[in-house]
């Protein structure tokens, strides 16, 4: 049996030369030894295949295990390398519940080593996965195809994109509606009931009321899961496609609640023109398209087209009234901005 040290929790965003590597160093023994041994079980975490906020070091680490596994059955050697999800053991697991990642119970993951031995599998993961709860959080950031080949994930995360586009747009057009129906002032406490209810409903409270709506929501106990269902709760409450971080870009309820407004009810806004609204719903469609999907890309050039092609107005209508830009003051960024600009980059 092989694995690493347990070394301090290092969080990736503090990681560093030195730390990585103590990691490397702690990463256990070489597996290379087995060829032509016995079998050889490799015991690392999901951190190294999946990563870790909180267990960069660990990620590392087991990383480096599972690569020498693998070199080692290459060179003949009968090793399996298992990369583990939390097992039930003393230590705390609320956050990992939360997540959607349990703690496994021991004698089933023994049991699920056993198998692994007798199979053929030589390098898997085991986990106890909620995949409705893990797949959305773990593709919150950015998309990721990671999991394409597990078919819970993929009915997760498309459950977790709501409504299709024809019911969302009935959905908003319903609530413009009713908005529309009630006097101005009163609009923005319609949907500051909705915000502080699905809030309340997120954190398990009671009533609406225990959500102070000019509190931020890291104050009142969010974290990246309860983001994920506020935002599901107004998405399908709203039919507007809103990112997961909605609850952090728009820190209060309160503010929130503004913002839906704005997106629903653009002129109610008091910021211009009601396009503005549709800014927050192409940047989310941007966001849960993949970087390689030609959509994204199509519309990322025309974006930057329209960009370019009303600035230049701007510029020429600057120039003629006297009031364009001095070329002999303008700095490095000014004169890249403006070759860009003319040849199209």
């Amino acid at each position: 049996m092989h694995t690493s040290t347990a070394g301090d929790p290092v969080p990736l965003a503090e990681l560093t030369p030195d730390r990585i590597a103590a990691a490397l160093a702690s990463g256990g023994p070489d597996p290379d030894g087995a060829a032509g041994g016995p079998a050889t079980v490799v015991f690392t975490s999901v951190a190294g295949v999946w990563g870790s906020r909180d267990e960069g070091a660990r990620a590392v680490a087991h990383a480096r295990l599972d690569a020498l596994a693998h070199r080692a059955r290459a060179a003949g050697g009968d090793v399996v390398s298992v990369a583990w999800g939390l097992w039930d053991l003393a230590e705390d697991s609320g956050d990992a519940r939360r997540q959607g990642l349990p703690p496994l119970e021991p004698r089933l993951a023994l049991t699920a080593l056993g198998r692994a031995l007798a199979g053929g599998d030589r390098d898997l993961a085991i986990a106890d996965i909620v995949w409705d709860r893990f797949a959305p959080l773990f593709t919150m950031a950015r998309p990721s195809r990671l999991f394409d080949a597990v078919p819970a994930a993929q009915r997760a995360l498309e459950a977790a994109r709501g409504p299709d586009d024809a019911e969302a747009a009935d959905r908003t057009a319903a609530l413009r509606r009713d908005l529309a129906a009630v006097p101005a002032d009163e609009r923005p406490g319609r949907l500051l009931s909705l915000v502080r209810a699905s809030t309340a409903e997120v954190l398990r409270h009671d009533a609406a009321d225990a959500v102070d709506p000019d509190s931020p929501f890291k104050d009142l106990g969010f974290d990246s899961m309860a983001a994920v269902g506020l935002r599901n709760r107004l998405r399908a409450a709203t039919g507007l496609r809103l990112p997961a971080t909605v609850g952090f870009d728009h820190p209060t309820p309160r503010r929130l609640a503004g913002y839906l407004l704005a997106q629903i009810l653009p002129a109610e806004s008091g910021t211009g023109h009601p396009a503005l609204g549709r800014l927050d719903e192409l940047d989310a469609a941007l966001a849960e398209l993949p970087m390689e999907d030609p959509r994204r890309t199509g519309l990322m050039k025309r974006m930057q087209g329209l960009l370019w092609k009303y600035a230049a107005e701007a510029g020429e209508a600057a120039e003629a009234s006297g009031d364009g830009p001095d070329i002999e003051a303008a700095s490095a960024e000014d004169m890249f901005a403006l070759i860009d600009r003319e040849l199209g980059a």
